[in-house]
Parts: C-alpha cells; sequence; structure tokens
C-alpha cells in the first residue's frame, strides 16, 4: 500500500533510478519518504567494520521506513537493486497533515504496519536453524509478497537477489547459500535462471521451510 492510496493528496515527485546507485545514504540529511513503484531496493545498515547489513527488502508498492517520518537523517542506505522507480514525499507535509486532520492516521496505519510485517517475515526466515529453511523461507516470503502486487504468478518469480545478498541477508556464507540453491535445484525444488525463479515443488519447498 503506498501514500498515494490514503485518500488526502501530496506533493510527490515520481523518478527513475537505474540499478545499482545509492537512493539515500544512511546518515544523510533527508527531508523524504520513499515509495517503490517499480524495481527492488535494498535497506541496509551500515557496520562499525565497514560491512554493510541488509535489514529489508522493498518492492513495489512498498515504503521505505517509519522512521523516515520523525527523523531529518536517513535511518538506513537504500541502495537499487533493479532499475527502479521512486515516488519522493516530503516527510513534513505527511506529519502536518497527520496533526491537522487526527483521522487521517487511521489510514496511514497499514503503511506503517507492512513494515513491521515484512520486519517480522524476515526475522522468521532469519530465526530457522537449517540453512535450507532460511533460503526457502526467503523464496516463500518474497512469493508471497510478489503474488500481492502482481509481480509473480502462481510458480514464477522474479529473483534478482545475488547470493551475497541472500547470504548477508540470512546470516550464511555466500558458499553455503550456493550450495543450497544448487541442491534445491537438483531436487527439483526450484529453478534459478539469471534474474528468475520458478518454484517446480510447492509442497516441499514448504516441508523444507519448515523444517
Amino acid at each position: 500500500m503506498g501514500l498515494a492510496s490514503c485518500g488526502r493528496p501530496f506533493s510527490k515527485r515520481t523518478f527513475a533510478v537505474a540499478a545499482q546507485r545509492v537512493l539515500v545514504r544512511e546518515g544523510a540529511p533527508s527531508p523524504y519518504m520513499f515509495v517503490v513503484r517499480e524495481g527492488w531496493v535494498l535497506k541496509f545498515d551500515l557496520l562499525p567494520n565497514g560491512g554493510r547489513q541488509i535489514i529489508d527488502i522493498l518492492l513495489p508498492g512498498d515504503s521505505s521506513s517509519y522512521e523516515e517520518l520523525f527523523q531529518s537523517q536517513a535511518p538506513s542506505t537504500l541502495f537499487t537493486l533493479t532499475d527502479a522507480e521512486i515516488c519522493q514525499f516530503e516527510r513534513e507535509e505527511i506529519l502536518d497533515i497527520c496533526k491537522d486532520t487526527p483521522t487521517d492516521i487511521r489510514r496511514y496505519g497499514p503503511i506503517l504496519g507492512d513494515n513491521y510485517s515484512r520486519l517480522r517475515m524476515l526475522l522468521g526466515a532469519v530465526g530457522r536453524q537449517k540453512a535450507e529453511a532460511r533460503v526457502a523461507s526467503l523464496i516463500l516470503m518474497l512469493h508471497e509478497r510478489l503474488r500481492k502486487v502482481k509481480y509473480a504468478t502462481e510458480t514464477d518469480m522474479p529473483f534478482p537477489l545475488r547470493q551475497r545478498d541472500v547470504a548477508n541477508l540470512l546470516g550464511m556464507t555466500q558458499v553455503h547459500v550456493s550450495r543450497v540453491m544448487a541442491a534445491m535445484q537438483k531436487r527439483g525444488v526450484i529453478r534459478k535462471r539469471a534474474a528468475q525463479l520458478t518454484i517446480e515443488n510447492f509442497s516441499e519447498l514448504i516441508e523444507l521451510a519448515e523444517s
């Protein structure tokens, strides 16, 4: 659910961003809130050792973060994984409307709730003990989200995540992710080609996720 569906007009700017670009950097001044219209955007935090930790994957219709409503600096870095189309909203305008018309706050609740829902789903995948369960849970989660916005069929979905992205997100090594996905393909559970993934055996994928 995007801000544009909340029933109130907002000033916004829509623009295209090429793949592999920083949309906003953690700690930088940012008076905006973003909604992804097209493409995939990674949200990550910078670590003290100079590394990064992916904490969310934004798909079409997702807003960047409720935190941006209350902070003048970007709480995390947003990085386009694919070519993307972004809607940019003025943070102060959103807050002013909520202040002037308190009943509108209820309309924004589902938007903020989507952020929590995504976080819970990601934590559920990361919390699995077995590597196979983590990867399977991630695939199922992304497939469910993409189907809701009509970017996936019953079996086919875009999957532009690189193995290093999956490893970072799930707390695994890239080598381990490669082995797990290769094993899944060999068993006929999934088929991965370029930036597309096909789920060939749903029941077995669910079993792996629950193992």
